[in-house]
């Protein structure tokens, strides 16, 4: 019974790991998402997920496709806060000082731009990002 408790325990925690930070994922797990799901494809699979681009520049035989993103992310930071003063009567007093920590909340406005690579055939060589990763996540796939 105390191996099936220990692993239902060690089950549910896994599954809470598997959960934390999925709403922003890492630079390397959207950067691999994104080439394997379009590298090689067409363009128009690209455009056919995130719309038209907002500018393309020619690098040698590519053609590099710019998609932008932005978003606003709700950040949290602490503050802190020290209270000072004096306890006692008149005669006897002690001073005293009590710091507390609060959390104050703030937003911020992230960008983010996806670079497309399209060869001379029409298919994509491969994407990247420049940004922050709070405006880049509305890019994965």
């Amino acid at each position: 019974m105390k191996t099936v408790t220990t692993l239902l325990i060690f089950a549910g925690l896994l599954g809470c790991a598997s959960q934390r930070g999925q709403d922003i994922p890492s630079p390397e797990d959207l950067f691999a998402t994104v080439n394997r799901t379009f590298a090689g494809r067409p363009f128009d699979a690209v455009l056919m997920r995130y719309g038209q681009p907002v500018g393309k520049v020619p690098r040698g035989e590519l053609v590099i496709y710019q998609f932008q993103a932005s978003n606003t992310v709700r950040l949290q930071e602490p503050v802190s806060t020290t209270t000072t003063g004096r306890v006692g009567t008149y005669d006897s007093s002690v001073a005293y000082a009590e710091k507390t920590t609060s959390w104050q909340g703030y937003n911020q406005e992230m960008q983010c731009m996806m670079r497309v690579g399209v060869k001379p055939d029409g298919t994509v060589d491969g994407l990247d990002f420049v940004g922050k990763m709070g405006a880049c996540q509305v890019f994965m796939p």
